[in-house]
Parts: C-alpha cells; sequence; structure tokens
C-alpha cells in the first residue's frame, strides 16, 4: 500500500510543480535562468571538465542551451542526449541548431556511430528534474530515463533547478541523487 501511496504522491507533486513551471513570470523566468547559468558555469566541476553532458532545455525547464553555445564557444566537448525505448544515449554535437525534435518533443541530435559517446573520462552530468530535495535527489519526469543511466554514470553529476523547487520528495530505492545542485 505504501508503493501505491508513493507512485500517486509523485504523479500529484509532479503535476503541481508541472503547473507552477508553466505559471512562472517570462520575465521572472529569463533572471532567473541567467543568474543559474552564472552560478553553472562558475563551479570547479564544470570549469575543470573536458565534457559537458546536458539536457536540451524546453521553454519550461532551466535553460541549458546558453551553457550549451558557452561550452561549445570556448572549446568544451558538449553531449545530449538520444532517448530509445527505455535507455538514452548521449551524443557529440557542434552545434544547437542542427537538433532536431523528437517524438517527444524534445530536441535531439541524430543517432550515429561516430558521434555517439563512450567515453565520460573528466565529465560533468547536468541532470533534468522538476526538483530536487536538499540530499540531492530528484523528481524527474516519471521515464527513469537518466536513473537508469547515472546507475552507471562514473562522472560528476550536478542538478539544477529553482531555488523555489528544492522541497521534499518522495525518494525510491532506485533513484540516484546528484553530487551538487545548483539554483538561482
Amino acid at each position: 500500500m505504501q508503493i501505491i501511496k508513493e507512485i500517486m504522491d509523485k504523479k500529484q507533486l509532479r503535476k503541481k510543480l508541472l503547473k507552477k513551471r508553466i505559471d512562472l513570470d517570462p520575465l521572472d523566468k529569463i533572471q532567473r535562468d541567467s543568474n543559474l547559468y552564472n552560478n553553472l558555469i562558475n563551479t570547479e566541476e564544470i570549469l575543470s571538465s573536458r565534457l559537458i553532458i546536458t539536457y536540451v532545455s524546453t521553454k519550461i525547464e532551466a535553460d541549458t542551451k546558453r551553457l550549451i553555445g558557452w561550452a561549445l564557444r570556448i572549446g568544451k566537448s558538449v553531449g545530449v542526449p538520444i532517448t530509445h525505448s527505455d535507455f538514452i544515449t548521449f551524443h557529440s554535437i557542434n552545434r544547437l541548431d542542427a537538433l532536431k525534435k523528437s517524438s517527444f518533443g524534445i530536441l535531439e541530435p541524430e543517432y550515429t556511430e561516430e558521434t555517439l559517446i563512450t567515453d565520460f573520462d573528466k565529465s560533468v552530468c547536468i541532470v533534468p528534474a522538476l526538483a530536487y530535495n536538499h540530499d540531492g535527489y530528484r523528481l524527474g519526469y516519471g521515464g527513469g530515463y537518466y536513473d537508469r543511466f547515472l546507475k552507471g554514470y562514473k562522472g560528476f553529476k550536478i542538478g539544477i533547478c529553482y531555488n523555489d523547487f528544492i522541497c521534499e520528495i518522495p525518494v525510491d530505492k532506485h533513484d540516484v541523487a546528484v553530487d551538487k545542485i545548483i539554483t538561482n
């Protein structure tokens, strides 16, 4: 019975947080994203990384497109995910405008063996979430893609979110915490 309650709690919390994100004032979101970006690019982990793997943000998510552009301009390698039926792979990109909308409505590169990233040495993964708790656990979108990827990922994990999206969330045994949370 407890598991069913936690699933319902997660579904209800996702719905509430999605509405809160959608209802953000556009000018407030721009300021939040700018502050978050400045905090993120000045972390030691980002500055010393060779590779940044990150989601490509949608209009309601904490912006990652500015981070991607910055990383490419300064010569860092950047990888973004492709979502498969039950897992994600990361692929290197050279520019944002080469990405296409997937069936999930998110921007992705085309799958090629040449761009598939298998060496995550000196990498940082920017992990998407609706919210985080103070221990680094996240409430994702419910697909489990990142949790499955992060189980075997040995690099540094950074969660980004707006400061008012740090809250208590249900945590399951398969959830993987990030190493650091950066907020606005």
